[in-house]
């Protein structure tokens, strides 16, 4: 279980939640990715996260234009809908988790 740390910035839900014995959120090395998630420490292989905080839509043009709208897919990996954690007081930590640039910088999944 994570526990967070208690609401410090109205204005910054996201950045409240991060559990801070486990990761941080500082500038990514990425060209224009902004902020990033970094683990704090080794985090144990199968630990899960979430749920993955934001807005429930099925508009993909907002998805796309977001960057930080992830796919929900159902069992044959058509799109079921989007949540989007573009607003900062409507999501939380993993908005700042970014995807990798190739399948051998993964090191998590999603699921639902």
């Amino acid at each position: 279980m994570v526990i967070y740390p208690s609401l410090v910035d109205v204005n910054s839900y996201a950045l409240a939640t991060v559990p801070l014995d486990t990761v941080y959120i500082a500038k990514s090395s990425l060209p224009n990715a902004g902020l990033e998630a970094f683990a704090a420490r080794p985090i144990a292989r199968l630990s899960c996260f979430g749920p993955y905080g934001g807005y429930k839509h099925n508009n993909g043009l907002i998805q796309e234009a977001s960057g930080y709208a992830w796919r929900v897919r159902d069992e044959s990996g058509d799109i079921m809908y989007y949540i989007d954690g573009s607003e900062p007081n409507n999501s939380n930590w993993l908005r700042f988790v970014n995807c990798p640039n190739t399948f051998s910088q993964q090191n998590l999944i999603a699921f639902v």
